[in-house]
């Protein structure tokens, strides 16, 4: 494995640099967030809260719209007096309506002040409305910014014509070029991936959007990584912003998603082409996922996922970049479950826990007995997370989750869970509550905290900071549709061998033998559909058998096989249809060697007669040659009787040269070839 780099002596982010934001200075101390009207007068907000303002020049007879919002359209319907004199200036239209008054329409853009009207006018009425950008809006802004895309990658081009984006990056750093991404281009077809289902948006480098005074200021990290660091933007992928930001409660996980997988000091030389990295799981392999800073833009802001205070900050809207160059494109993310995304970004075993969690709440005794599981996990450090409903579930519920302060549509994690005096509590981080607090029993002001003091002793950070809540399992069951873990594996040595099935037969297996007991975590991946043609068919079912041996390597058992419950694995034979299936199990030297045997349904019920499949292993300390952890290839005849589901089977297997992946703690990434992890 790659020699461990202390991190802590090394800025690869060049953090020790981030210099705080200036003061930006606004044309005149208004009430707008954005730039401010370009025209001057009398201004009044439109709305409460402003979003949409009118200014009226009193001397020149004129009146102008500003749109301080960057995703709406402003509909504006303005209706005069009978014997008003009104000539409409810029895109505005007068018509008289039957009672002789003069209704006056125009749409305002995002941040741009439109010339309304001018003359007398003789009172008038209004109406405002946002609505969603349209399609020729957004057209239209894209239309103006594609021949800057096209020099940009024209000029790449002539530096380098491959279509590798390893080799391109290295010519940019070479010539001082701005890197553009020739395998996940600044155009459509990124993103959309050539559906022809989202609207064309303009393309624009931080340099490009963000106001010249801070451009210098632009990096991946400029502040402190907290769950509430991002904000999603216009792109419907929750789960994907549910994800990262559980993940961030784990700074350092976040941070050694970017690093460089083999060199460090190649970041900084990176990044000032404008190239960045995100270290991804793909069908069961790390892959290191290159991409530029071109972001699709709309009035000056990153349209979709971005940091949520500072415009200068990157890494948020990276992720997001690289997540949908893996999946194929920003549509293929546009829906999906958090507990894949966490899988792929850690590595890290997952479980859905619906099943127990539907039974839990229609049943006393099964409720008692998943709450005890779940504290147990919380306990064990795992990270336990719950799903609200999604956009289209009953108006009624909808309405429920807003009054109680709870977003639709995302997984919240547990941070804590109590159980004191009978009550049983799940404290929560809810970064999208927009500071709507929890209304329901146990919020900040809840009479129950004072009624029972020894609860409030265990339950600390209760006043609702931090984006958090304290619930209790009543009505965690009420407001949450599904319930997940993801099993947490943070200091593991992580361990990749590709293989193939060839109808049932797989090419490698893995002979594991310990000195002393350890608990591993295996891990058999299929290809991804997603972003594929495969997309809408089923995933082979597929399966892991774990044997250990009576006699010293000859005769062996079958002890355990993967189930839907990573933590829980059966002794029955039960061939899923998913992407990834994992066992955490504890190996001791008594039972040792042990055969990992990846398993495939028979291929009359498959898609083909080749599949290919990676094994993960994820060990607490280093699988090495004479080790207390020893893993070696093997291959086994096609006629062995695991493959008919033989709970006993003989082994001649034949040790088999593998080429591997191994990642340690801080992300580098080495391979080797042997028969053996060394």
């Amino acid at each position: 494995m790659s020699a461990k780099v202390d991190t802590n002596c090394f800025d690869e982010f060049n953090e020790a640099n981030v210099q705080p934001l200036p003061e930006v200075q606004k044309k005149s101390n208004g009430p707008w967030r954005g730039c401010g009207p370009t025209y001057e007068g009398e201004v009044t907000p439109c709305f409460d809260g402003g979003h949409l303002f009118r200014v009226i020049n009193q001397e020149e007879k004129k009146w102008a719209l500003y749109n301080d919002t960057t995703t709406f359209e402003m509909n504006v319907t303005f209706t005069f007096g009978k014997d008003s004199k009104l000539t409409a200036l810029d895109n505005t239209k007068i018509k008289p309506n039957q009672d002789g008054e003069f209704v006056a329409t125009t749409v305002v853009c995002p941040l741009e002040t439109t010339m309304f009207v001018s003359g007398t006018w003789n009172g008038y009425k209004s109406r405002f409305e946002g609505k969603p950008l349209s399609r020729e809006y957004l057209e239209k802004v894209s239309s103006a910014n594609v021949e800057s895309v096209k020099k940009a990658i024209n000029e790449v081009s002539q530096v380098c014509a491959s279509q590798d984006p390893e080799e391109v990056l290295k010519e940019c750093i070479a010539r001082n070029v701005p890197f553009v991404d020739p395998s996940f281009p600044p155009t459509d077809k990124s993103l959309d991936a050539g559906k022809g289902v989202m609207i064309s948006l303009p393309w624009l480098r931080p340099s490009e959007y963000l106001p010249k005074e801070l451009v210098d200021y632009v990096a991946l990290f400029r502040n402190p990584i907290t769950p509430s660091s991002l904000e999603q933007g216009e792109l419907s992928d929750s789960w994907v912003m549910s994800a990262t930001s559980i993940l961030a409660e784990k700074p350092d996980q976040v941070k050694n998603i970017f690093r460089h997988p083999t060199d460090s000091k190649q970041t900084t030389k990176e990044s000032s082409v404008g190239a960045y990295r995100a270290l991804i799981n793909r069908d069961g392999m790390w892959k290191s996922y290159v991409v530029d800073d071109f972001l699709p833009v709309v009035a000056g802001k990153p349209r979709f996922a971005r940091s949520r205070t500072d415009p200068c900050e990157l890494w948020v809207s990276i992720l997001e970049k690289a997540y949908a160059k893996r999946n194929g494109g920003f549509v293929n993310i546009a829906s999906g479950d958090p507990l894949l995304a966490l899988r792929d970004l850690t590595g890290w075993p997952t479980s859905r826990l619906d099943a127990a969690f539907s039974e839990a709440k229609s049943n006393p005794d099964k409720s008692n007995e998943f709450f005890t599981r779940l504290l147990m996990l919380c306990n064990a450090g795992h990270t336990i997370l719950f799903s609200t409903s999604g956009a289209n579930d009953e108006k009624t519920r909808m309405n429920m989750y807003k009054e109680a302060g709870i977003t639709i549509g995302y997984a919240l994690p547990v941070l804590n869970l109590q159980y004191v005096n009978g009550f049983g509590l799940f404290r929560f981080r809810n970064p999208w509550s927009n500071g709507v607090q929890w209304k329901g029993n146990w919020s900040p002001s809840s009479h129950l905290w004072e009624a029972n003091p020894d609860v409030a002793a265990e339950c600390t950070n209760r006043d609702g900071s931090e984006d958090s809540l304290w619930m209790d399992w009543a009505d965690v069951k009420e407001y949450f549709v599904g319930c997940g873990v993801l099993f947490n594996y943070p200091s593991s040595f992580d361990y990749r061998i590709p293989g193939s099935f060839t109808r049932v037969v797989p090419n490698v297996c893995l002979e594991i033998s310990v000195t002393s007991p350890v608990v591993l975590a295996l891990i058999l991946s299929q290809p991804d559909h997603r972003g594929t043609d495969k997309e809408s068919k089923e995933y082979d079912p597929i399966l892991l058998n774990l044997a250990c041996s009576e006699d010293g390597g000859h005769q062996f058992n079958v002890v355990a096989n993967t189930s839907a419950d990573a933590e829980v694995p059966s002794s029955d034979y039960v061939f899923l249809h998913g992407r990834d299936v994992s066992m955490i199990y504890e190996f001791t030297p008594e039972q040792s060697p042990y055969l990992v045997v990846p398993r495939r349904m028979n291929v009359a019920e498959s898609g083909g007669v080749t599949l290919p499949f990676t094994l993960g292993v994820l060990s607490p300390v280093a699988v090495t040659e004479g080790g207390p952890v020893r893993v070696s290839f093997k291959s086994l005849p096609e006629d062995t009787d695991v493959f008919e589901n033989y709970p006993q089977f003989a082994v001649k297997s034949e040790p088999v040269e593998v080429t591997y992946q191994t990642k340690d703690n801080n992300s580098h990434l080495d391979y080797k070839t042997a028969v053996e992890i060394l």
